[in-house]
């Protein structure tokens, strides 16, 4: 994959939970939901905590249970408005990441694409020559295998 395929793939992957929070706001129904109970964790590799808060909604297909992205742990018990798609939802009003982190999602992965697509050309280009060169009679050389 190469250097540049491997920073693809890292800004893609860290950049993926600001993606996943924007698609629920701009995609969810906004409803109205219960938060049922929040837990802190410690991170792993800095003093800060994370908030994890479950939360009951209703949608069209049903009663929904499932994590409240952007929920403070004081707002447990309370009822809240947010964007709920599929069994998770975003409260509403929450600072999203910017713009920037989808962009640079996708970015990265047109690269990660770009670089799989080019290998795969390289590698079916130096066979289809050989077999040319091998077919006009000509002495045939052993490509170099592209991986």
């Amino acid at each position: 994959m190469g250097f540049f395929g491997v920073i693809a793939f890292i800004l893609f992957v860290f950049s993926f939970n600001g993606v996943t929070m924007a698609t629920y706001y701009v995609l969810g129904n906004k409803v109205v939901a219960h938060v049922d109970d929040c837990h802190t964790y410690p991170t792993r590799y800095t003093d800060s905590v994370e908030v994890v808060c479950n939360g009951t909604w209703k949608e069209a297909y049903g009663d929904q249970v499932g994590q409240i992205y952007g929920v403070a742990p004081s707002e447990k018990g309370s009822t809240i408005t947010v964007h709920a798609l599929h069994g998770s939802a975003v409260e509403d009003g929450t600072q999203l990441p910017s713009i920037g982190a989808a962009g640079v999602s996708l970015v990265a992965l047109g690269v990660i694409g770009f670089g799989f697509l080019l290998g795969t050309v390289r590698k079916h280009s130096a066979r289809a020559r050989a077999i040319a060169d091998d077919a006009q009679g000509q002495p045939r050389t052993v490509p170099k295998q592209v991986k």
